[in-house]
């Protein structure tokens, strides 16, 4: 299983413009490198600001929120 947490807040695109960009795209190209599915490797991604908001979590799995 691979879980990522991402901070969405407005602080990172502060810094330098398209921050949240390279992060999701650092994501997508490290998930790349495996075999996704329920029977292999499972994603799960949450973004965080104000208030967690899970964009996708891991099938079959209780939410736990």
């Amino acid at each position: 299983d691979l879980a990522f947490l991402v901070d969405g807040s407005s602080s990172v695109e502060k810094y330098a413009a398209g921050n949240f960009q390279r992060i999701i795209g650092f994501v997508r190209g490290l998930t790349m490198g495996f075999a996704i599915s329920q029977s292999a490797t499972r994603v799960s991604l949450i973004v965080y600001g104000t208030r967690p908001k899970i964009i996708f979590g891991f099938p079959g799995k209780p939410k736990m929120y």
